[in-house]
C-alpha cells in the first residue's frame, strides 16, 4: 500500500525525530510497543572517495548478445569477485568464473529468460550460497535460480504476468529483507504496468506481490536503503516518463509513502543510495542520459534533498548493474 504524497524536496518539512539523539531513535519503541533496534549489521555503509585510476578495459566477455545489465559478486565462493550478466537477444543469464588471476570463463544460468533485462545476486534461500535474480520482459517474468552450491542453478519463478500479479515488463530488481523477518524478499520497476513493487518471501520463497505505488510513469530502476535512518528498509525508484527519483517511507510495517527527490531528471534511469559525504545520512545517486547526467542528491538529515551534478558528460548516461 502506498499513500502518493510527492513533496518539493527543497520544501522546509521539519520533523519531530530531528531533535531525537540517534541513539535514542535507535532504541525507540513503534507503534505497537515493539521495539527497533538497529543492530550492526543494518547500519548504513559509507562512502569514501579517493582518486583512482583506472586501465583500459578488460574484456570479460563479446558473447552476451544485447548485453543489458551486469552484476558483480563472489558467486563460488572461492574469494574472488565474479560477474554476471542479463542479454536479451540471446535471452541467457550467466556468470563468468575469475579464476584468481581477473581471467573469466563464462557459466550459463539459463538461455531460457525470454529478453531478460535485469540481473541480480544474492542467497536468496539462506543456505549459505549466492543464487541469481532475472527479470525478463518477453515472458512477463520475475525469476531467482537457486543455487545448489556447485553453481548449477534450478529456476524458480517469484512471479509471471499470467499471475495476474505485478510483473509486468520488470525493467529493475533487487533484492533485500523488505519487512525485516529474516529472509530475502525481492522488488521490481515495472514498466507496462507503471508499477513498482515487493515480493514478500514466506521463509519458504514463496512469494507475494505487495504494491508499492502504481503511479510512476515508466519506472526503470529500483534499489532498497534506510533513506530516513529510522532502522526499516525504504524503497527508491526511477521513472523515465516522468524524469522522476523518488524514494518511498516505510512506516515500519511496509506501508510506504512517496516523495520526490527530484522530477527533472531527463529520462531517470538507475537509482543508488549511500552516504556519499559521510555525514551520517542517506545520500541518493541517479542518472539519466536525456542530458548526458550523473549526479547525487545531498541528504540534509531530514531527508530533503540537494542536486549535485557529477558530470554531465556521461554520454547516454544510463546504467544497469
Amino acid at each position: 500500500m502506498v499513500r502518493e504524497r510527492l513533496r518539493d524536496p527543497r520544501a522546509d518539512d521539519a520533523r519531530a525525530d530531528d531533535a531525537v539523539p540517534d541513539a535514542a531513535r535507535s532504541r525507540r519503541p513503534r507503534a505497537g510497543g515493539r521495539p527497533r533496534v538497529t543492530s550492526p549489521e543494518r547500519r548504513r555503509p559509507t562512502a569514501f572517495c579517493a582518486t583512482v585510476t583506472f586501465s583500459s578495459a578488460i574484456v570479460i566477455s563479446a558473447l552476451a548478445t544485447g548485453a543489458q545489465a551486469v552484476h558483480a559478486v563472489d558467486v563460488d565462493g572461492d574469494g574472488d569477485v565474479d560477474a554476471l550478466s542479463a542479454s536479451s537477444n540471446d535471452d541467457t543469464v550467466a556468470w563468468y568464473e575469475n579464476d584468481g588471476a581477473q581471467s573469466f570463463t563464462e557459466r550459463i544460468i539459463t538461455t531460457l529468460a525470454d529478453g531478460v533485462l535485469t540481473v541480480y545476486a544474492i542467497d536468496v534461500d539462506g543456505d549459505g550460497d549466492v543464487d541469481a535474480l532475472a527479470g525478463s520482459s518477453y515472458d512477463y517474468t520475475v525469476a531467482w535460480h537457486e543455487n545448489d552450491g556447485s553453481q548449477s542453478f534450478t529456476k524458480r519463478v517469484i512471479t509471471t504476468n499470467a499471475e495476474q500479479d505485478s510483473s509486468q515488463f520488470a525493467f529493475g530488481i533487487f533484492a533485500i529483507d523488505v519487512d525485516w523477518d529474516g529472509d530475502v524478499d525481492a522488488l521490481s520497476a515495472s514498466v507496462g504496468a507503471d508499477l513498482v513493487a515487493w515480493y514478500e518471501n514466506d521463509g519458504s520463497q514463496s512469494f507475494a506481490a505487495r504494491v508499492i505505488t502504481t503511479e510512476r510513469d515508466y519506472p526503470v530502476g529500483i534499489f532498497a536503503f534506510d533513506v530516513d535512518g529510522d532502522g526499516d528498509v525504504d524503497a527508491l525508484s526511477t521513472s523515465s516518463s516522468d524524469d522522476t527519483v523518488a524514494w518511498y517511507e516505510n512506516d515500519g510495517y511496509q506501508s510506504f509513502t512517496a516523495f520526490a527527490i527530484t522530477s527533472s531528471l531527463g529520462y531517470a534511469y538507475d537509482v543508488f543510495a549511500i552516504d556519499v559525504d559521510a555525514d551520517g545520512d542517506a545520500d541518493v545517486l541517479a542518472a539519466g542520459p536525456t542530458y548526458d547526467t550523473a549526479a547525487w542528491y545531498e541528504n540534509d538529515g531530514s531527508a530533503s534533498f540537494a542536486e549535485r551534478v557529477i558530470t554531465s558528460l556521461a554520454d547516454d548516461g544510463a546504467g544497469k548493474g
